[in-house]
């Protein structure tokens, strides 16, 4: 009973799109051994080109099968969104581990998938001679040999392997007023997830971005704000323009509630709990939630004349 993708074309509200990393071999023209894989109500897609020419399928047409042919029989919301949280894979681009990937994958450590290459889509038209996931593709993740360029499945995982925010997947729709919460878990003060998506757009789209972080930065208490404004440059090529950015940093900063504040001093890692920490209590859980609430008021009071 779980939604297919099929079932959100027709949806009221924002479209949901759940951007994956597809692995190479190599380091691509972003610097790293990684694709964006985006899902989508109505494509899949494989960005594997700087000129705007990647590999897109219709939703309607994206392969379908069984989990033995290596590919599931339809394309559940759920099972995208599982591979886009795949965090422990036997390739992880920007976290790549070295021959330590090839021990995950031996001991079958792994939570990424083969899938059908949106490249290569009209192989598998006729499902009596379409390609299969054989042991092949298990010798692949030993080795670390993944070519999306010539496979006929290319292996997804997490997104977070290439960018961790999904900003550049975002900024490839050419929006006018962009909203980018990071809930990362960057130590205070730094900014190397927002750094390295800003890079990526760069790189990869030509886009520039103009930002302030200096509010956000903690001096002897809490930072003076959880929220930055700044400005997105598109090139020419994606039609030019600019569009507001505005940046909200899942921290407690000067202006939170003051129980909120008080929670955080009595708790020194709070909000920033591990991921490997799946037994939060009821009162961490409620103390996030109440950030998450502040954090999208103080996103929302940023622009002129809005009531938070």
């Amino acid at each position: 009973h779980e939604p297919r993708w099929s079932d959100l074309t027709t949806a009221d509200g924002p479209e949901l799109i759940v951007a994956a990393t597809a692995h190479t071999s190599r380091r691509t023209f972003c610097g790293l051994p990684a694709y964006g894989f985006t899902f989508r109500p109505g494509a899949v897609a494989l960005h594997d080109r700087t000129d705007g020419t990647g590999a897109v399928v219709s939703m309607a047409a994206y392969p379908r099968g069984s989990w033995w042919d290596g590919y599931p029989r339809g394309w559940l919301v759920s099972r995208s969104m599982a591979l886009s949280g795949a965090a422990i894979a036997s390739a992880m681009g920007r976290q790549a581990l070295g021959t330590t990937n090839s021990l995950l994958a031996a001991l079958d450590l792994r939570l990424g998938a083969w899938v059908p290459n949106p490249r290569h889509a009209h192989w598998f038209v006729e499902p009596s001679t379409s390609p299969r996931v054989h042991l092949g593709y298990l010798w692949k993740e030993l080795v670390g040999s993944y070519h999306p360029d010539r496979d006929a499945f290319v292996y997804v995982a997490d997104g977070g392997h290439r960018e961790n925010l999904g900003l550049v997947e975002l900024l490839r729709e050419h929006p006018s007023t962009v909203l980018c919460v990071d809930a990362s878990g960057a130590a205070p003060g730094s900014f190397t997830t927002l750094d390295e998506a800003i890079q990526l757009a760069s790189v990869e789209l030509g886009i520039t971005i103009e930002i302030d972080l200096a509010p956000l930065h903690p001096a002897a208490g809490p930072p003076a704000a959880c929220v930055a404004v700044g400005t997105v440059h598109y090139p020419d090529r994606m039609g030019g323009g600019t569009a507001h950015l505005v940046y909200g940093r899942a921290q407690v900063d000067a202006t939170a509630p003051p129980e909120l504040v008080a929670y955080a001093a009595t708790d020194p890692s709070f909000p920033d709990y591990s991921t490997l920490d799946q037994f939060l209590t009821d009162t961490e859980h409620v103390q996030l939630v109440a950030l998450g609430q502040h954090l999208a008021a103080r996103m929302v009071g940023s622009f002129p004349g809005a009531t938070p």
